[in-house]
């Protein structure tokens, strides 16, 4: 028996779990605060481990509904939440909610405004928490019955067996048990920890396991040949605090879980061996000399373990501290303190104990009982521990982010962006020939890359991840850092202000334009065909998506598995051209032939700055294809008609 258990104990702890965790925020896009010059197709929450969506997402139109395009959806580490097209200017909200892999939700909430013109935005939805009272009661009767149950079973096999010759009545274990897999049912449902968790998937697993340990301990009181199977199973359920906890996150040393597994151990022996002794060797049948006889023998064991809780104890709390002063400044830090002075008080009445051994088992009841309250309580603190983020995690979402916004060129440059991998790349080319080159991130900061050399010759600073040089020769800048190399084509750069600002009043006063969209981001791309309509009428189709129809002030929104729902939206004036039609700088022809002239432009944002590329056709000035380069956002748009007798109309049925 002995073996099995050890065998069972070894496999539970061997067992494979994933090496991620309590999933911390890297960004959002857009960041929180930010100011747009266009309107996202999506908010996308970026974290650095595999997250599962959680409850209460949303995003909103400040002082209005919801403008949510699709249910959120996770795509590994990466939040999605898809938005309606064409959001008019304004403010926005969004609230986000995962479960990482721990099993903690996490919320957070940002604002977004659309429009270069819009204030900075703040947020009118707020972010709730998991800390309430039935999480905190389920995981204390999670860790109270699983610690009761394999401290049972640990005393049977290491005290009571070698004593009394004979198995340890099961009742009391059936209970903790049962008190387990409510329990572990109720953090599963509470957390919103699906199997695809870490957490969802022990504490699942734990339920089933405590569900027929339960079972076989019920049995076992009328019939004792189904004790070991209960023993067994009340065994296995030990290591699922540690598979289950903060130990095994992502980055933690490998010796992180054997300490919490020796700590979980110890504690399971010391408060099954209190319960053992308080609730059933009394009522066990067991002559008084052979309970004095197992107590003292667990007594000794028992100070084995009490050490080895205060080694370990101090293992995990430096492990999961980043300084001495989260002890009082963080919530995981004053749980520590709290289980630090019930851990002393059971020092003290574990010394009254031992001192009252000699006196015989029933003088040692009273303070074996006052142990036990003490370790209920004890197990309170350690509920809250688990349901808190470490103070290491504290530190480190804390910790200050250096960044800088992207410097907008001088007026008379040529200005020119493309796609570097997650990076937006722009150079800016004066008539002087100097050149300065940035790179926007994901998050819409400008962002330091490293040595860059410009044309073949290293760049200098000339500010915050900005990088200066010459042009050489030609009219090809190349911009190399990292081992890879971009080109930009100057081409012509005389001035296009006049020819801009006319191309965008020919497509304000077309009847109708149709083009297909392409737009990638980290979280994917997207493709669609979008149709717009004078005066105030579009339609846009995502492929294997979403599509939606709007005629004036009435919409209607199809999404895949679901059915045409209407509503009401302000009118929009159509045609709108992508680059806003509003302010924009720095328009420079590029090239020009018989059929179409290529202009670059700037759309100007502190926040979110836009490069365009875009192709007219000579002779009309109508828009052919466009490049559009920003924080995150990389667009492609092919236009495929003009002025054609288009009429949309409402969805059949």
């Amino acid at each position: 028996m002995r073996r099995l258990a050890c065998l069972v104990l070894f496999v539970a702890l061997a067992a494979p779990a994933s090496a991620a965790a309590h999933a911390k925020l890297v960004r959002t896009e857009p960041a929180n605060g930010a100011v747009l010059s266009t309107a996202p197709a999506r908010v996308l929450v970026l974290f650095d481990d595999v997250v599962t969506v959680g409850p209460g997402n949303e995003v909103v139109r400040n002082g209005g509904g919801s403008v949510l395009a699709a249910k959120a959806r996770s795509q590994g580490k990466t939040l999605v939440l898809p938005l309606r097209p064409i959001l008019r200017d304004g403010a926005y909200s969004a609230r986000w909610s995962v479960i990482s892999d721990d099993g903690h939700e996490e919320q957070g909430v940002l604002a977004f405004a659309v429009g270069t013109s819009q204030p900075p935005p703040v947020s009118t939805l707020r972010a709730g928490g998991e800390l309430g009272f039935r999480n905190v009661f389920a995981r204390w009767l999670f860790f109270a019955g699983l610690l009761v149950a394999g401290g049972l079973a640990l005393f049977d096999v290491a005290v009571w067996r070698p004593v009394v010759r004979g198995a340890l009545p099961t009742g009391w274990a059936a209970i903790a048990l049962a008190a387990t897999f409510v329990a572990a049912s109720s953090l599963v449902h509470l957390s919103h920890a699906g199997a695809s968790t870490r957490f969802g998937l022990v504490v699942g697993s734990s339920a089933a396991v405590a569900a027929a340990g339960a079972t076989a301990a019920a049995i076992a009181v009328v019939d004792r040949t189904a004790a070991p199977f209960a023993l067994v199973l009340a065994l296995v359920l030990l290591p699922a605090p540690t598979l289950a906890g903060h130990s095994l996150d992502a980055g933690r040393s490998w010796v992180d879980g054997p300490i919490d597994f020796l700590h979980v151990l110890a504690v399971a022996f010391w408060l099954g061996g209190l319960v053992a002794l308080t609730l059933v060797v009394p009522r066990s049948g067991a002559p008084p000399e052979l309970a004095t006889a197992a107590a003292r023998r667990f007594s000794r064991l028992a100070l084995v373990a009490v050490l080895a809780i205060a080694a370990t104890g101090v293992g995990r709390a430096l492990a999961e501290l980043a300084a001495v002063s989260q002890l009082w400044t963080t919530g995981y830090g004053r749980a520590i303190l709290v289980k630090t002075a019930l851990f002393a008080i059971l020092v003290g009445l574990g010394w009254v104990s031992r001192s009252r051994l000699a006196a015989g088992y029933a003088r040692l009841r009273a303070s074996v009982g006052a142990e036990l309250a003490v370790v209920l309580g004890l197990i309170v603190a350690v509920a809250f521990l688990t349901a808190l983020p470490p103070g290491r995690r504290v530190r480190a979402e804390a910790a200050p982010v250096a960044t800088a916004r992207p410097r907008l060129p001088a007026r008379d440059a040529l200005v020119l962006g493309q796609r570097d991998g997650t990076f937006a790349a722009s150079i800016a080319v004066r008539p002087s020939g100097a050149v300065t080159a940035q790179f926007v991130g994901p998050e819409t900061y400008a962002v330091d890359v490293g040595p860059v050399e410009i044309d073949g010759r290293p760049a200098r600073s000339c500010g915050t991840a900005c990088y200066a040089g010459r042009v050489g020769r030609g009219r090809v800048v190349t911009v190399a850092h990292g081992g890879r190399t971009l080109r930009f084509q100057l081409g012509r750069g005389r001035p296009a202000t006049a020819l801009v600002t006319r191309a965008t009043r020919t497509y304000r006063n077309m009847r109708s334009v149709v083009f297909d969209e392409t737009i990638a981001s980290i979280g994917g791309v997207v493709a669609a065909r979008w149709t717009q309509v004078a005066p105030s009428d579009f339609s846009y189709r995502i492929a294997s998506g979403a599509r939606a129809i709007v005629l004036g002030t009435r919409r209607w929104d199809l999404v895949p598995g679901d059915r045409w729902r209407s509503s009401t939206t302000p009118a929009t004036p159509m045609p709108a051209p992508v680059w806003g039609g509003g302010s924009f700088t720095n328009a420079r022809l590029l090239r020009a032939d018989a059929n179409a002239y290529v202009v670059s432009f700037l759309v100007p944002n502190e926040t979110f700055p836009a490069w365009f590329t875009v192709a007219f056709e000579r002779r009309t000035l109508h828009p052919l294809r466009l490049q559009m380069t920003a924080a995150a956002h990389f667009m492609h748009v092919r236009y495929l008609a003009w002025n054609e007798p288009i009429r949309l109309r409402p969805p059949a049925g």
